[in-house]
């Protein structure tokens, strides 16, 4: 297949971070309903109680009441509710833009359209139509019909939708380069005043430390820069807005995250990187050849720059970190970089560059257009590798268009000994790994089948002692 060249442009942003500060507690369901389905996860069907959690802010007993629903599909043995140890979730870059859009657009944030009178149902049929953008849920194997129907309807309206979640503090940058503001909003992007702000600034003297914004505009005082060409500015309040869609989580990676479908207000800390960028950047290119796309960038200075994080998305997923590649620390000579994200999908792509300093900071650059991988020509199921195998080994398959496919492994009379995959897919390249002591197989010869509508391909395995 021919090369394709991309020269993109590049965008870069202030670099803003988030303090953990702010603890989120889960009361209880306040609307659910139980239900039978297919955990997209774990793959196993689990009965239980799906819908609207009710909860706190900052205090278990007197902080502002929000509500929840699960951003992750997944629940570990012995997880309980309720819970009083969750916080708010500096690590997380934003959540997939479907499920951000479901949150402003549903209950209890607004009256969906097509809400239904039950309000148990209603949320059961959100909480499933959000799992099914971030874990990919089968929303055929819920066992309501009512709340299947319903997630169907919401699932199909947000597909073409998206959102992001909203910034409530931004920096406001003077046209005297010395100065600058802090503006404060509410959830719905309105104007809020905030008092009792608290600044500090890494390096120099600001001319104010402790400022309020204030109504019509809910901008605060001009703040002079003192003495410091560079250096982290903070923005502490235990007033500022928790927008819908803000993402909490626990320390433990086994518990599902939780994210924000009321707001509330709480501890929380912005920070600005005032003065000069760490690293100029001064290309960020993108070439690409069959499934494989060559990113190739180069700075012209670099400060106490670490590394880079690759990251990538479809136009229907959440930011995915791709891969780290080591930055030169600090020179003023230009500096190449590149890599190749080998054997992607068939679909539409953005490109990040998330560039991170010694000290923690980072900066975003962004590829302005989207990188494109065509839809293979044909259908291919590829020799397992390594053949012979034992115990695992791996199958590699190309689907030229989306669809239901079965790939199964049988014994040499055709009896099936195990099922690989059994699900809808999209075009693309995919690879599947076969454990067969997973499956209790002895050693011998089998053959595994790939099915797809109309096409259907065996091929032979062995497996050894």
């Amino acid at each position: 297949m021919k090369a394709i060249a991309i020269v993109l442009l590049i965008i870069s942003t202030c670099s803003n971070a988030f303090g953990q500060y702010t603890s989120a507690s889960i009361s209880g369901y306040s609307f659910g309903s139980t239900v039978t389905y297919l955990n997209p996860v774990t793959g196993i069907s689990e009965t239980r109680i799906v819908g609207l959690l009710n909860g706190r802010l900052t205090d278990t007993s007197s902080g502002p009441a929000v509500s929840y629903y699960f951003l992750d599909a997944f629940i570990p043995s012995g997880y309980s509710i309720p819970r009083f140890d969750y916080l708010d979730d500096i690590t997380s870059d934003g959540i997939e833009p479907h499920a951000c859009w479901i949150i402003k657009n549903f209950y209890p944030g607004q009256t969906g359209t097509g809400q239904l009178i039950d309000v148990d149902k209603e949320t059961a049929a959100i909480q499933f139509a959000i799992w099914h953008f971030t874990n990919g849920l089968n929303i055929n194997s819920i066992s309501d019909q009512v709340i299947r129907s319903r997630a169907e309807e919401i699932a199909a309206i947000a597909a073409t939708k998206g959102s992001s979640v909203r910034l409530c503090v931004e920096f406001v940058m003077d046209e005297d380069p010395e100065y600058f503001s802090i503006k404060t909003l509410d959830d719905n992007g309105d104007p809020i005043a905030i008092d009792s702000i608290e600044l500090s600034f890494s390096e120099g003297i600001l001319s104010s430390y402790h400022i309020s914004t204030t109504l019509p505009l809910g901008v605060s005082e001009r703040v002079q820069v003192i003495g410091a060409n560079t250096g982290n500015i903070d923005a502490f309040s235990r007033k500022f807005i928790f927008p819908k869609g803000s993402i909490f989580r626990h320390d433990d990676p086994a518990y599902p995250r939780i994210f924000l479908a009321r707001p509330g207000y709480g501890a929380r800390s912005f920070v600005c990187e005032w003065g000069t960028l760490p690293v100029e950047m001064t290309s960020f290119t993108a070439t690409v050849s069959g499934e494989n796309v060559q990113l190739n960038w180069a700075t012209s200075s670099e400060i106490n720059n670490s590394h880079f994080e690759i990251h990538r998305r479809s136009t229907s997923a959440e930011w995915k970190f791709i891969h780290t590649v080591n930055g030169n620390g600090t020179t003023n000579s230009v500096s190449n970089y590149a890599y190749v994200d080998n054997s992607v999908q068939s679909g539409s792509y953005e490109y990040r560059l998330k560039q991170i300093d010694y000290n923690g900071n980072y900066e975003y650059f962004y590829l302005a257009s989207t990188v494109l991988i065509s839809i293979p020509e044909r259908i291919e199921l590829s020799q397992n590798f390594p053949n012979p195998f034992n115990p695992s080994t791996k199958i590699n398959y190309i689907l030229q268009a989306s669809g239901f496919i079965t790939l199964n492994v049988f014994d040499i009379t055709g009896k099936q000994v195990a099922e690989l995959v059994k699900s809808r897919q999209d075009a693309g390249t995919y690879e599947v790994s076969f454990d067969a002591g997973q499956f209790g197989i002895a050693a011998g010869v089998y053959l595994y089948r790939l099915e797809a509508g109309d096409f259907s391909m065996t091929k032979k395995m062995v497996v050894l002692e």
